[in-house]
């Protein structure tokens, strides 16, 4: 392996040429030292260990630079890679997709070192945002929901920053997000419910849109359900496995979104009876299938016990909506659906807080705490009789 040193955008990267079968192949690698100050030297050491290691680095670490030194998008770049081994994949998939497709192609072009970062430059790249495109393809610019989430991003590296001395103050701290547009949530009525549970009916998708609108289930916990969940004995079902989708595959963990997403519910009686119908129906499978049943034993799976991609339930839940004919709605939807007709039945939110595993009360109301026309008017008549009563008292006396 050969290689020299190049400057591209003020910073020392080694080109280092690899030969394999008799042919040459570029690896360009940065070295993280920036042509600003006497950085040649360290970049020329940097290269002379990688040609005597002879093999070529996935990423450059970041080099011990006075902050003054250590470029912003470089900080970046190296902070996602460490991040990996501190949260959970899911949560390192988001960071990931954030930092390089949104953070760093924004400030490298802008060359600012860690020193020289600013709220306002934040506060722009924010504003930079809300006219970018979707990253999923999807028509429209980003919402203000994402710019929440990517400033969430932002703020922890730069509060390891603060933690490591590189900066005197987190600038994230002070920079004004956009107001968040407010999601109506949309919910179905109890018939509704029913002409899409039968729509759904004989679909692998079925059990999870069951249990996602007779639990109010997010989608993830509902696709994690396994058989060893269900306590027939005790009639009760236990929520602690998730199935989310990630860029390239999918992770089935035994773990909850938060602590108090993890929880018992009783098992109903229209549960208990559908889970039964289910089961019988899986153990017919199985014994026709033989040994090429899979065995992990999810409640949704496919005819021969594979579990499902969730993206594949989301498609037969749009299905069974437009085969009822009814107004589509995200599947998170359903999760409103339940909690709205217990609210609507009289049951009290703290309750509901519990039964959909919220982490804060606040988050249960801000949420649930809508009301539609009807109940106005139901309000409306109580408080008219009330001072209805007030007033005659009053001309009593």
């Amino acid at each position: 392996m050969t290689g020299s040193l190049h400057i591209k955008n003020d910073t020392y990267y080694m080109v280092l040429n690899v030969y394999a079968n008799g042919r040459r192949k570029q690896k360009w690698v940065s070295t993280g030292f920036s042509v600003k100050g006497y950085n040649k030297r360290q970049a020329d050491k940097i290269l002379l260990e990688t040609l005597a290691a002879g093999e070529v680095p996935e990423k450059q670490p970041l080099p011990e630079l006075p902050p003054e030194q250590i470029l912003f998008a470089d900080y970046m770049s190296d902070w996602i890679a460490k991040m990996q081994h501190y949260v959970k994949q899911i949560t390192w998939q988001h960071y990931h997709t954030v930092t390089t497709k949104r953070i760093i192609p924004y400030f490298t072009p802008l060359k600012l070192t860690m020193q020289a970062i600013k709220p306002i430059h934040i506060q722009r790249f924010y504003e930079h945002c809300l006219t970018a495109p979707r990253l999923d393809g999807k028509k429209g610019n980003i919402t203000t929901s994402t710019i929440k989430h990517i400033h969430s991003n932002f703020h922890k590296a730069l509060e390891d920053a603060v933690r490591l001395e590189l900066i005197p103050y987190n600038p994230a701290s002070r920079v004004k997000l956009p107001k968040r547009q407010k999601y109506q949530a949309k919910y179905y009525t109890p018939e509704q419910v029913r002409k899409l549970l039968a729509a759904s009916k004989g679909s692998f998708a079925e059990p999870v849109i069951f249990m996602a609108a007779n639990y109010g289930l997010r989608r993830s916990e509902a696709t994690g359900i396994k058989w060893s969940a269900i306590n027939f004995e005790d009639s009760t079902i236990t929520i602690r496995r998730t199935v989310v989708a990630i860029k390239g595959g999918v992770v089935r963990q035994d773990i909850t979104k938060t602590a108090s997403s993890y929880r018992v519910l009783p098992l109903m009686p229209q549960v208990r009876e559908f889970l039964i119908g289910l089961k019988e129906q899986q153990e017919f499978l199985e014994s026709a299938i033989g040994e090429n049943f899979n065995p992990d034993g999810y409640l949704c799976v496919m005819d021969d016990g594979t579990p499902p991609h969730p993206s594949s339930i989301c498609k037969l839940f749009t299905k069974a909506m437009d085969n009822a004919r009814l107004p589509r709605i995200r599947f998170h939807d359903l999760r409103h659906t339940c909690a709205t007709l217990l609210q609507d039945d009289g049951v009290d939110l703290k309750d509901i807080q519990n039964y959909l595993g919220h982490s804060n009360l606040s988050t249960t109301a801000d949420i649930y705490a809508h009301r539609d026309f009807s109940h106005q008017k139901r309000t409306a008549f109580v408080a008219a009789n009330i001072m209805s009563e007030a007033f005659d008292k009053a001309d009593v006396s």
